[in-house]
């Protein structure tokens, strides 16, 4: 007789959903005290998740001491699946929501501070063009508009290309600025037409906080001085609104030089400034971005109306990534 070799039945198991977004998180930042930030969490609450969502599979999902975190080989696995879960999750909310509104389509937008007019002239063309969408625009800085987007209270970003830190955003290049050096009459480089990476680099300049946008304050700060943030002299300007307002004003007043978009610049420049272009010229990407799981017919519209659509002046739509 030849032996019959059976499988074994694998048990389903069964957790609370609600965890996958702390195990999530601290997947992706592989710290608990960034992780439990970035949910609004008390550190120990996430941690006494962890271990509640660990102790409903049976498995151990990170291997961690007092200097690291990392994942287990089950959460390795776990990961890509967790993923896949909330943004079905998401998914269906999304789509129950549209048709529980029926005709009534609407499209909450959070937009940088900093983004130029014509921009915002954009988004009232597509509004025009697009009369059966409400779009609700609501001006915030870029940090604080993707907590909101992650949080659910919009739908859309349109900000500053930026450095994939954080959680899955998808993004689309819609136009591009042209970053200039500014400084103040009586700067020894006052009288160039342009300026090197190296020469603005030298100097104290001022700069937003990076905690109005840490991802666009280290990309700009590194893209204009080919120097990471910390090996510069920089002073830092508060601004609750009108960023490059508060920055040209601290150049005017203290350091003598700042960076600003030339459109704002020749907005707000006074008479005690002038504008430098860097050496080569320094372009930084306007882009839409959204979260992948509340991906709505709405978005979309925004999305492919952007790329129909090119700017009047200057720039030039890119691709969705």
């Amino acid at each position: 007789m030849h032996a019959v070799h059976e499988r074994p039945t694998l048990r389903a198991v069964w957790f609370d959903l609600r965890l996958l977004p702390s195990f999530v998180a601290v997947a992706e930042e592989l710290h608990f005290g960034r992780a439990a930030e970035r949910l609004e969490l008390a550190q120990p609450a996430l941690s006494q998740q962890i271990a509640r969502l660990e102790k409903q599979l049976g498995v151990r999902l990170f291997d961690r001491d007092k200097r690291a975190v990392e994942l287990t080989a089950a959460g390795r696995a776990f990961l890509p699946e967790a993923h896949v879960a909330l943004q079905a999750a998401q998914r269906a909310a999304t789509q129950a929501r549209e048709a529980d509104a029926a005709t009534e389509r609407v499209l909450d937008l959070a937009v940088d501070l900093d983004v130029p007019a014509r921009l915002l002239d954009r988004i009232h063309r597509f509004a025009a063009d697009q009369p059966d969408i409400e779009v609700r625009v609501v001006r915030q800085h870029q940090g604080a508009a993707l907590a909101a987007l992650h949080a659910g209270r919009c739908d859309v970003v349109l900000g500053w290309a930026r450095v994939p830190h954080g959680q899955p955003v998808r993004s689309q290049i819609v136009d591009s600025v042209e970053i200039v050096a500014v400084l103040r009459r009586d700067h020894p480089y006052a009288g160039r037409a342009s300026l090197s990476r190296a020469d603005f680099a030298r100097n104290r300049f001022a700069m937003f906080s990076p905690v109005a946008s840490a991802d666009v304050y280290e990309w700009l700060v590194t893209a204009a001085t080919g120097s990471q943030p910390d090996q510069l002299d920089i002073d830092h300007v508060a601004s609750l609104d009108n960023g490059t307002w508060a920055m040209l004003r601290a150049a005017e007043a203290g350091c003598g030089q700042t960076l600003a978009i030339r459109e704002a610049f020749e907005a707000e420049r006074g008479d005690a400034l002038v504008a430098a272009r860097f050496s080569p010229p320094l372009f930084h990407d306007v882009t839409l971005m959204w979260a992948p799981e509340r991906e709505s017919q709405t978005v979309g519209a925004l999305a492919a109306w952007f790329s129909e659509t090119p700017p009047r002046a200057g720039g030039s739509p890119g691709q969705t990534k």
